[in-house]
């Protein structure tokens, strides 16, 4: 078993911390989070959805940091750069076409510091997980 890096456990429970508080606060004020967009609090329903959807991630999220075994938290890495990467490239292009609100900018930066740091974790478990030269005694 290859044991897992405490930094590994540490971003995915911070993503954990971070999607749980999003989604909460998306499932009781959806309005008001919509209005941050522009939105004028129409489709609430959606933004309770996305919401829900967030408290998944957290979930997961949370599971897979209790995990010692790295080969087995790659999914989750995975999982969390496949929906990290399109919005953080969503958030690039919605700042690049002009917008210049202050909540697009802070989702952008929230979305850029996890894409990091889950790369950082690709790296520390495809270096963690590389095979060692054995050292044989003469």
């Amino acid at each position: 078993m290859v044991e897992h890096d405490a930094r590994v456990r540490f971003v995915l429970r911070s993503a954990a911390a971070v999607t749980l508080l999003l989604g909460v606060t998306m499932i009781a004020f959806p309005a008001e989070i919509l209005g941050w967009f522009g939105n004028g609090g129409r489709n609430q329903h959606f933004a309770i959805y996305l919401g829900t959807a967030l408290v998944g991630f957290s979930v997961i999220n949370w599971l897979y940091s209790n995990l010692d075994d790295l080969r087995l938290i790659r999914p989750a890495i995975y999982g969390n750069l496949a929906s990290l990467l399109p919005a953080t490239i969503i958030d690039g292009v919605s700042l690049a076409r002009g917008s210049i609100s202050s909540s697009i900018w802070l989702i952008f930066i929230i979305h850029l510091i996890f894409v990091v740091a889950f790369f950082y974790c690709l790296r520390r478990i495809k270096h963690d997980l590389a095979p060692r030269p054995v050292k044989v005694i003469p």
